[in-house]
């Protein structure tokens, strides 16, 4: 019996990730199969109940061609009361400042520098070419908007 061969992936695309500050760190996926990789703060933030906050990361990154970063919360945090207030966070390709990371506490909470504050991923962008229609986009479902399946 022959064993099948296993299928060459294409090189990986690279992302180039500076540090701005000495105790940045990099991000990481924590497991081999992690769809998303851990974004950590420079920062030690105590927050309260209600409080928004743009916490930094001390990291600039430079996407590959033809991706952006989409930042969202991480669930641990989620059930401690910390959630990204505007996920998903969307980073563009050619944004090249510091990354923060918006955050919204539900409860008190203290995030120490070092922890691990949202989970970051870099998405393929699909370009999309924009044309003017006159023809009907009318459909079955309508144009009820929100709820329009049924409830």
């Amino acid at each position: 019996m022959f064993r099948k061969k296993k299928k060459k992936y294409a090189k990986k695309p690279k992302a180039i990730v500076q540090k701005i500050t000495a105790d940045a760190t990099i991000p990481f996926y924590a497991t081999e199969e992690s769809a998303f990789m851990d974004l950590s703060t420079i920062e030690h933030v105590s927050m309260n109940k209600g409080e928004i906050r743009l916490i930094r990361t001390g990291l600039k990154v430079q996407c590959p061609p033809g991706y952006y970063i989409k930042i969202v919360s991480r669930s641990g945090l989620t059930t401690q009361g910390l959630v990204v207030a505007n996920s998903p966070a969307i980073i563009d390709a050619d944004y090249r400042g510091e990354l923060f990371v918006i955050v919204r506490a539900f409860s008190p909470i203290t995030i120490s520098s070092g922890n691990r504050i949202a989970q970051m991923q870099f998405v393929k962008i699909d370009d999309v070419e924009i044309e003017e229609g006159i023809v009907s986009l009318d459909t079955e479902r309508g144009i009820c908007g929100i709820g329009s399946t049924g409830a």
